[in-house]
């Protein structure tokens, strides 16, 4: 993935309204993006795992927050789940856990194009 794909995925979540939260990051995404001067992900948690993805929230009203996550491949791809504010952080986690799991299992499925 290029980082400028990378930054234009950033910029559009952002202008509506995404924060980037964390991203989840192959050895090989980040071998990648050491190498680039000007990375798009420098202000961003970063965890090791075996998907490129990022993280994205928002509030959804009504003390709700929706959480994305957006795989980082040519082919746009993301699912989310909107989740109560008040979760404490295990519960949080094991929701986006969940969907993490759903990904990799998207992932698995999906042909390779190459």
């Amino acid at each position: 993935m290029d980082t400028a794909i990378i930054a234009e995925i950033l910029s559009l979540y952002k202008k509506h309204g995404w924060t980037a939260r964390q991203v989840l990051m192959t050895a090989e995404l980040q071998k990648s993006l050491v190498s680039a001067q000007d990375e798009p992900l420098n202000d961003i948690e970063k965890r090791v795992a075996d998907i490129d993805a990022i993280w994205f929230s928002r509030s959804a009203g009504n003390g709700r927050e929706t959480w994305e996550l957006r795989l980082l491949d040519p082919t746009p791809f993301a699912l989310l789940d909107v989740l109560d504010q008040n979760l404490d952080e295990t519960e949080r986690d094991k929701a986006l856990t969940r969907i993490e799991a759903q990904m990799r299992e998207f992932k698995s499925r999906k042909p390779s194009g190459h």
